[in-house]
């Protein structure tokens, strides 16, 4: 549980990182555009995805590539990862 609670704690700390940077709102909207078209992929019948969503699945897409690489920093490399999900369903 308290390994969650530091998980959840440092992708705030990043979302303030991001948006300290000259275009991280900019990153941010990507990520979240991106997050929210792999999960209509993912989802084909969901008739609406709310902001909260999105939310808990970007979280969700950067708490999994955190425990892989052990990167924590949210990057284009996160944007890029959900890209090419995307693409799979598309391709």
């Amino acid at each position: 549980m308290n390994n969650q609670i530091e998980e959840r704690d440092e992708f705030t700390k990043q979302i303030d990182i991001l948006y300290s940077t000259a275009t991280g709102r900019d990153k941010w909207s990507w990520l979240r555009r991106r997050t929210s078209k792999l999960m209509e992929c993912e989802n084909p019948g969901l008739e609406e995805i709310g902001s909260s969503d999105v939310s808990c699945r970007l979280y969700e897409l950067w708490r999994e590539q955190f425990r892989l690489t052990g990167t924590a920093a949210i990057t284009d490399d996160l944007g890029w990862e959900i890209n090419s999900r995307v693409k799979e369903y598309i391709w």
